[in-house]
């Protein structure tokens, strides 16, 4: 709101005289005409008051009066230049000459305006002049001020759109190149400041563009202002994530390899990549021959053990405990990490240690900066141990020392072992020279037998699957709890420990820092209860032991498990109980109350030696079985069902399970004797049986169009002209491509219309939809079948195989001229369905060029991403070559990488289109339309594992990131459609502007860091939103920093992405209308 306020001439003729013309002579005016044109906001009409200036505006006003907003133009000249319209009204005052301040109230129709603020302004009138001020007033802003009663509404800025090149990923040895776009409503020009705000490095900005250089790894924060001419502005802050790298030109080589499966490689860098801490960390021992034992910030696995202590040793090296020796023998000593094992003297430098980075991936690094024990300069020789990876780098600053016989190592040893074996990469040799990086990567990625999570198939935590049996001994649940504190990860980790009960057990303890010993019961009633506790059953009141115990469920939301050794579940009499999932302050206690209790440990155990291993004949689906007692470690199933389930919702299209119904076709290889449709609207469905299975079943894999069959007293029939060309559906109903109520799957058609169970399948309700092949025909899944099944989580891995993070995934397949590429296809949607990691490479290669071409670096793992979402990107300039994923080349869903510039080209020499629907499949060095014969392979290396907050559906998840190895899906406690689940309550998103339903309450912004993805899918409450950022408990110390995307903000539901740090621009913002979205939780 813009204030033009005149100080007019004399209201009076000059000629006339007397009193009147005396007074008219010591008189002035304040007078004022202004446009409206911009937003009105809330206001109607702007007060005014005059008051002298050494007042303030809520003193007595020398003249006032309340001005509507008028219709007419502010004249020429009088907003600053660069200015809009804006919406403002006049008024006109006489007064006397001096100095007075000028005080301006938007206001609306029920009082003062909300939405713009005051302004006010000082101004001296004098005879027979004119004085011009000008206030602005800032609408969901700070109030500027300037004079007379002229009055415009002021907009601040909004961003529209944040570009970071080539990604927020980046490497020390990069440059990020960042474009923000902002619009201003009121269509003022718009200025831009650009800052770092957190972190190390340098941000030079031109206009609406900068350039962000790093200065070494580490995560930095950016921020970016936009200011109108007018003074509103609005800022966004944004995470560019700057990761180690090696600066110079070659590749890391490997050296070698050790029996534990420890892969060596050196490489020489122009900057180390291992962080320089010396006088910024912490001292070491600092004598000769001496050692710190230091305790690590994050667990270390080493050789398969996790440490959480490192011995630091003055004479190079590191040890799991380590010695003062210096004799740097060839043979290391057992378990330990020798970066430069010397008789090295720090009294005269130092050694230094420090934890870099953010959990998860923090990483610890000590620095020798000391001179060898016999003389010379110092050396420089740096150790770097990464969390999560586990993963270990040397840096050889500088070993050049003016000591011939120490120079470049060649008194030293390098390399590390553990007990029974080793990997050294030289020994006393000058081998170690200026600028040499080692790496020691651990084997299998960061999934760990000792990482504390239920993962890799375990049936427990870091037990069952591939780690120790769970049973045969204590299983401790053990955590600290603070009072009045809600438990959040004391919750999982009960879960957790619940889960792991896969055994028998004579005996259950419940004890805490109130009372070290507590209350034990022993015998089979001691059984039953840990029994209880795993499956969550109701059980008790069990005397036992001088004490009744119970094992409650419903005590708050549902899935609540306690246990009791008080006799009355849910009850705050009780003074041995533990409920770390209750969701509010009442916990539980030891020899304490339970309902506010004081903070304390508490502990439950199950324990004893009838508690027996899970075995591949107990009865049970455990330790990592794809079946009862078969599958994991156990002998293959064989025979099993091959089931396809997904969930889908009303009106939304079906993407995700597009992916999951592809992995399932493409699985159905053998023969089968009987086909289920069936879903959460019939769960027994309908089932056809015999030889017309399994012509059904071997349909869906091959994507033929068969039937209509009669079988089982309906009609099937397997479709393929439904929508886009590679969709596949099976109907119960009698024909394809049908909206007849009924039976139907088709996940692929790209719209709402994915089929239903019982019911309408167009437009259908939200269900779940499954489609079993099965029977004694069915082929035994294995690890090296080529196929994601049985539970893994990418082709051949994760699940009951090996992991798949950190290895190459690769699609390679056989192509005849002439031919088309039908069962291909169906490897290549499941070769990029597997693609759920990040990778440092992508290769096209084949059977005519079988080195073929690679691009290298975030531009690899920006085209492996776009193949796995199907998403057109490029072209990308990479190693030479230019390289595309295209998604215009024949029907919707067909997706190409090419390294020839252009998709859909049959100029190219180098692509692969396997899904195109006819013989022009692509060629590698060769013609890619009617190529000849050959193999095509595409391979994306240097993978990461999937995790449970990667925002995809996989590793055996039955949602997007949650079951299977990840935290439980929804239980059913809250509304499917509208609502997400998590720990135990209910959480939504309405346009409600700040308020909740009853039974529900504003949730904070914090538990977005959680559930954010699993928004996707559901829809608002009750009414679409009508501003992008979120509402919720914690603004008013924290304002709003959560928003839907600009694209998915109030728009009908339902919701295509979650909610987003900083969506919309929504980044300490405070935002309130009556439709503003808005997060709830249940009470």
């Amino acid at each position: 709101m813009v204030i033009a306020l005149a100080l007019g001439a004399s209201a009076c003729d000059a000629d006339k005289g007397g009193s009147t013309a005396r007074e008219s002579a010591e008189s002035g005016s304040i007078q004022a005409a202004l446009t409206v044109g911009g937003a009105r906001h809330d206001v109607t009409a702007v007060h005014y008051k005059v008051v002298s200036a050494s007042s303030s505006c809520s003193d007595s006003a020398i003249a006032e009066a309340t001005s509507p907003l008028e219709e007419e133009a502010l004249p020429g000249g009088a907003l600053p230049p660069g200015s809009g319209t804006h919406a403002g009204a006049g008024g006109l005052f006489v007064v006397p000459p001096g100095d007075y301040r000028v005080c301006a109230t938007p206001m609306g129709y029920a009082g003062p305006s909300v939405e713009c603020g005051p302004a006010e302004g000082i101004a001296t009138v004098i005879s027979e002049a004119t004085t011009e001020l000008f206030l602005v007033s800032q609408c969901l802003g700070a109030g500027n001020g300037g004079l007379d009663p002229v009055v415009a509404l002021n907009d601040p800025p909004a961003f529209q759109d944040l570009d970071v090149a080539p990604s927020k990923f980046i490497t020390q040895c990069e440059t990020a190149t960042i474009t923000a776009v902002a619009e201003d409503p009121d269509g003022d020009a718009v200025s831009y400041t650009w800052e770092l705000a957190a972190g190390a490095g340098s941000i030079t900005g031109d206009g609406n563009t900068a350039t962000f250089s790093p200065d070494g790894p580490g995560d930095v924060t950016v921020r970016v202002r936009a200011t109108d001419a007018l003074g509103g502005s609005a800022s966004l802050t944004f995470p560019i994530h700057v990761s180690a790298s090696d600066c110079g030109s070659t590749d890391c080589q490997v050296f070698g390899s050790d029996a534990f499966g420890y892969v060596g490689c050196s490489r020489v860098e122009e900057v180390p990549s291992c962080d320089d801490i010396a006088f910024t960390g912490n001292f070491a021992c600092n004598e000769d021959d001496c050692l710190s034992s230091v305790p690590l910030p994050f667990e270390f696995n080493y050789y398969g053990t996790p440490q959480s202590t490192v011995s630091i040793v003055s004479n190079g090296k590191l040890g799991f405990p380590g010695t003062t020796s210096f004799g740097n023998s060839c043979t290391l000593e057992q378990q330990t990490i020798a970066p430069f094992w010397d008789d090295l003297y720090p009294p005269i430098g130092g050694v230094w240690y420090q934890t870099l980075g953010t959990a998860p991936s923090r990483r610890f690094v000590v620095q020798w900066l000391t001179p060898h024990i016999e003389g010379g300069d110092q050396l420089d020789i740096r150790a770097v141990l990464f969390e999560g990876s586990n993963d270990i780098r040397f840096c050889y600053a500088n070993t050049a020392v003016n000591n011939p016989s120490v120079d470049h190592g060649a008194s030293a040893t390098a390399g590390i072992s553990g007990d029974t074996s080793s990997l050294v990469y030289s020994c006393q040799s000058p081998a170690l020279t200026n600028g040499l990086a080692l790496e020691f990567d651990y084997p299998g990625g960061s999934e760990t037998c000792s990482d504390g999570i239920q993962n890799q198939g375990e049936t427990g935590v870091d037990c069952g699957g591939p780690c120790a049996p769970c049973g045969g001994a204590a299983v401790e649940f053990s955590e600290d709890f603070r009072q009045g504190e809600p438990p959040t990860d004391q919750c999982g980790a009960w879960d957790a420990f619940r889960a792991s009960l896969t055994g028998t057990y004579s005996a259950v303890t419940l004890r805490g820092s109130l009372d070290p010993d507590g209350v034990t019961c022993r015998g089979a009633a001691a059984n039953t209860l840990c029994q209880a506790l795993r499956s969550g059953t109701p059980t008790g009141p069990v005397e036992c032991d001088g004490r009744i115990w119970t094992v409650g469920t419903n005590c708050g939301p549902d899935g609540v498990v306690e246990l009791t050794a008080d006799g009355a579940e849910c009850s705050c009499d009780s003074r041995y109980v533990a409920r770390p999932c209750i969701g509010n302050e009442n916990w539980g206690g030891v020899n304490s109350d339970s309902c506010f209790p004081p903070s304390q440990t508490i502990s439950v155990v199950c324990e004893g030696e009838g508690g027996p291993a899970p075995t591949c004949d107990d009865g049970l689906q455990n330790q990592g079985e794809t079946g009862v007692d078969c599958g994991g470690p156990c002998a293959p199933c064989g025979g099993a069902t091959v089931e396809f389930s997904g969930e889908f919702h009303f009106g939304g299209p079906s993407f995700v399970q597009c992916d999951a119904w592809n992995a399932f076709r493409a699985s159905l290889t053998g023969s089968y004797s009987f086909v289920t449709i069936r879903g959460s609207q019939d769960p027994e469905g309908v089932t056809c049986t015999g030889a017309a299975a399994n012509t059904l079943c071997q349909a869906l894999h091959t994507g033929t169009q068969t039937g209509p069959i009669d079988c089982d007293g309906r009609t099937w029939v397997v479709g393929t002209d439904c929508g886009p060309s590679g969709v596949v559906e099976i109907s119960a109903n009698g024909d394809s491509c049908t909206c007849s109520n009924g039976y139907i799957a088709r996940p692929c058609i790209d719209n709402a219309n994915w089929g239903g169970v019982a019911g309408e399948t167009c437009l259908a309700p939200t269900q779940t939809i499954s489609v079993l092949c099965g029977g004694e025909g069915g082929p035994v899944p294995t690890c090296d079948d080529g196929l994601q099944n049985q539970g893994e989580a990418g082709v051949d891995c994760g699940g009951p195989c090996a992991p798949c993070g950190g290895t190459t995934v690769e699609f390679s397949e056989q192509f005849t001229q002439g031919e088309t590429a039908f069962e291909q296809c169906g490897a290549w949607d499941a070769f990029r369905a597997s693609l759920t990691g990040s990778y440092s490479s992508v290769t096209l290669r084949g059977s005519r060029d079988p080195d073929g071409v690679t691009c290298t670096g975030a531009a690899a793992n920006t085209l492996c991403q776009a193949l796995h979402d199907g998403t057109p990107t490029g072209p990308i300039e990479c190693d030479g070559r230019t390289w595309t994923v295209g998604t215009d080349c024949g029907p919707p869903g067909v997706v190409e990488l090419t390294a020839d510039g252009f998709e859909c080209s049959c100029s190219s020499t180098y692509v692969a289109r396997p899904c195109v629907g006819m013989e022009a499949w692509g060629g590698v060095n060769s013609d890619s339309c009617f190529p000849p014969s050959q193999t095509i392979s595409v391979v994306c290396a240097g993978g990461s594992a999937p995790t449970c907050d990667d925002g995809i559906q996989n590793q055996g998840e039955t949602g997007v990131d949650c079951g299977g190895p990840c935290a439980p899906c929804d239980s059913g406690l809250c509304d499917s459609a509208t609502e997400v689940e998590f720990d135990g309550r209910c959480y939504y998103l309405d346009g409600s502007g700040a308020a909740c339903q009853s039974g529900y309450t504003l949730a904070p912004q914090s538990v977005l860091n959680s559930i954010a993805n699993r928004f996707v899918g559901k829809t608002y409450k009750t009414q679409p939103s009508g501003n992008c950022c979120i509402a919720h408990s914690e603004q008013s110390t924290e304002l709003q920093d959560w928003g839907m995307d600009w694209d998915a903000c109030n728009m009908p539901g339902p919701f295509a992405t979650g909610p987003m740090l900083g969506g919309a621009g929504c980044t300490d913002v405070l935002m309130g209308s009556s439709t503003q979205l808005t997060l709830c939780m249940s009470l």
